[in-house]
């Protein structure tokens, strides 16, 4: 785990801010979100 980033986003309810966790791996280097990845979220 690299940290934590804030993220804003907008839903028929209004405005919200959500904490996600910014992973990495340690073999390739590449970054993701699974959490946006698991929500299908860009």
């Amino acid at each position: 785990m690299v940290g934590f980033r804030d993220k804003t986003a907008i839903s028929t309810f209004g405005e919200f801010l959500y904490k996600r966790r910014l992973y990495k791996n340690k073999k390739t280097g590449e970054t993701s979100f699974f959490l946006d990845e698991l929500l299908g979220w860009p």
